[in-house]
Formats: C-alpha cells, sequence, structure tokens
C-alpha cells in the first residue's frame, strides 16, 4: 500500500494506492483535518493531523487501530471487537498530541509531542511493553518503563518495538528470533560478536578481517549472512517484557570540541533484525591492508641490519596516536 499526502491552500487530501487498485485513488478526509504525516503497515493506514489528532483505517487484528468499542451493560462493561474500519476514524484512546505513529503486523506503537510511547494491539509476544503477554482490553496505553525519558522515534517489528531516546539510547522490547547460534557466526572471519545479558551485541572495535572485503562490498557480504539466516528452520526466540536498552551511542568531549560527532537517525526494523541509521562528522577508521610477511629461513633470520630496522620503525613513529572512543578513531 502506498499513500501520498498532497498539500492544498486551504486543506489536505490523501491518494492511497493498493494491490489490488491500478490507479490511485483520492481519501475522503474531515474536512476539520489537515494532514501532517501519513504511515502505512501491510493492511492499514495512519494519519496524523497538524493539531496532533490521530486517524486509522484498515484492518483492526488484535485491536492495532485501538478503534474496539467499549459498551456498558447493567454497570458491566464490555469490548466489542472492530474487524476493520473502511474510512479513516479518529482515535480517541490517544488523548496527547501525535508526533509519529508506526504500524506492525498487529500492533501500533506512537510517539507524543512529549517524547512518551504509547502501545496497542496484540500483546502475546510482549510488543506493548506491559509487563507481561496477556491480551489487553484498556485500548491505547503509555509504555511506563520509557515514562522517564523523552523518546524521538518509535518503530514496530513483526513481534517487537523499538525506541529511540533523544540522548541516543535504542530500547527494544517483545520477542526477538535469533536463527543464528554462536557457533555460526564464529565460523565468519568478518564478523565477531560478544555477549552481555541477554543481548547479543556487535563489538565496536572490531574490523572486518577479509581484506578482499572493503566498504559497500563488506555490507553485501553482512547482508547475504542476514538473508542467509532467513532460511534457517531452527529459531531460537527471547521475549523481553520491558524496555531494554540495546545500543547507546556516544562522543567523548574532545571529539565535539572537533567537531566529530554522533547521532540516532532512524531504526528500521526486520523480520529477525534491526537496521539502526547513524548520523555522523567523525571520519571513518583507517583500515591498513595486512600484507604477507616474507618468510624467513632461521639462518637468515638476522640478515636485517640495525639501519634497515631503524628505518622501519621510524615508518612506523609517522602514525600518530589517535584518540577512539564508541566511534571511532
Amino acid at each position: 500500500m502506498v499513500a501520498t499526502r498532497i498539500k492544498a491552500p486551504v486543506s489536505s487530501c490523501l491518494v492511497c494506492q493498493s494491490r489490488g487498485g491500478c490507479s490511485p485513488v483520492k481519501v475522503n478526509v474531515p474536512s476539520d483535518c489537515v494532514i501532517r504525516t501519513v504511515r502505512c503497515g501491510g493492511d492499514a493506514t495512519a494519519v496524523v493531523t497538524t493539531d496532533g489528532a490521530l486517524l486509522m483505517c484498515g484492518r483492526n487484528s488484535g485491536n492495532k487501530l485501538g478503534l474496539a468499542e467499549k459498551r456498558g451493560l447493567l454497570n458491566i462493561n464490555f469490548k466489542v471487537d472492530v474487524e476493520k474500519v473502511l474510512t479513516l476514524t479518529r482515535v480517541k484512546g490517544v488523548g496527547d498530541k501525535v508526533a509519529d505513529v508506526s504500524i506492525g503486523t498487529n500492533h501500533t506503537a506512537v510517539l507524543t509531542e512529549s517524547g512518551h510511547v504509547i502501545t496497542f494491539g496484540r500483546n502475546t509476544e510482549g510488543q506493548l511493553g506491559r509487563g507481561h503477554l496477556r491480551p489487553t482490553a484498556g485500548g491505547p496505553t503509555i509504555v511506563k518503563p520509557m515514562a522517564d525519558k523523552i523518546a524521538s522515534m518509535v518503530q514496530c517489528g513483526p513481534t517487537y518495538t523499538v525506541a529511540g531516546t533523544i540522548e541516543n539510547a535504542v530500547y527494544f522490547w517483545g520477542t526477538r528470533y535469533n536463527n543464528m547460534s554462536s557457533q555460526d557466526l564464529s565460523k565468519n572471519s568478518t564478523i565477531g560478536f560478544e555477549t552481555s545479558g541477554a543481548w547479543s551485541q556487535s563489538r565496536s572495535t572490531n574490523k572486518f578481517r577479509d581484506p578482499t572485503l572493503h566498504g559497500s562490498q563488506a555490507g553485501a557480504h553482512y547482508t547475504n549472512i542476514l538473508n542467509a539466516s532467513r532460511s534457517q528452520k531452527n529459531q531460537q526466540s527471547e521475549v523481553i517484557l520491558e524496555p531494554q536498552e540495546i545500543l547507546a551511542l556516544y562522543a567523548s568531549p574532545s571529539q565535539i570540541a572537533k567537531g566529530e560527532t554522533v547521532s540516532l537517525a532512524g531504526l528500521y526494523p526486520q523480520r529477525n533484525t534491526l537496521l539502526i541509521l547513524v548520523d555522523t562528522t567523525a571520519p571513518l577508521a583507517r583500515i591498513q591492508p595486512q600484507s604477507a610477511a616474507p618468510s624467513q629461513t632461521e639462518g637468515d633470520s638476522d640478515s636485517y641490519s640495525d639501519e634497515e630496522n631503524m628505518r622501519g620503525r621510524g615508518q612506523g613513529s609517522t602514525q600518530q596516536d589517535v584518540e577512539c572512543d564508541s566511534i571511532g578513531p
């Protein structure tokens, strides 16, 4: 599904094109709404207006649109499930002004203008951050463990949610699947991993060891590994019920004084992986190609003169020591 916002002098209109349609179709929008942001899921669409209202339509699986109705009878409240909504409908359960929204397979995450995260929908994988796996009947609810943090972005994966904060930290909650065991990773010469707590993190100091892989070649090689992992049948899953910090970007004061900064720019959830976009002004680390050492026999091991040794040490001394932190030298 593709949705496009068209600017008009007074109001806004929405043009959508789905898989079943051959041409874009104009969508009726309430006359008092001016569209600011449009987000699409696999079977749903969300619209954020300039006054911070949230409107959604599509398939309401797991109440991911937050449109299930509550009705009362004889002082007994019960929820009436709504299978699908064909027109943009205001989500009344979100009381705060909305800055952005992300639609997952069966749940939705909302970022408010105040930096809070609100989730609703299915919770069987812990993707709502409630601290349990029980179904929720309360509709949109703030993620309480994130209440003391100011979020700047939020995205929904198939069975999990990720959020980034203004402090350049990334938080994860829900169910993650791992197709690659540590033994499989150790067989690959280009990637090293260490285990910290319940989450496997890549070492920031590791370099690509294969001198034949540089730049985009190394990235393409890593992408091939991720794609191959999806075809494996054996999957290991782990449920994280509350937001857990998985990454924090940091630049030292000396780096900032040089104008070398680092900031979180985007989160892009995939099925079994999470891609993170980072903006930085720091120069890339220079990786010296590994050259094979000349073979020497035991008899000529001392054949190098002191002058040659001094020349070699002099060449090595031209490399200046640089300060390193989490973003490299």
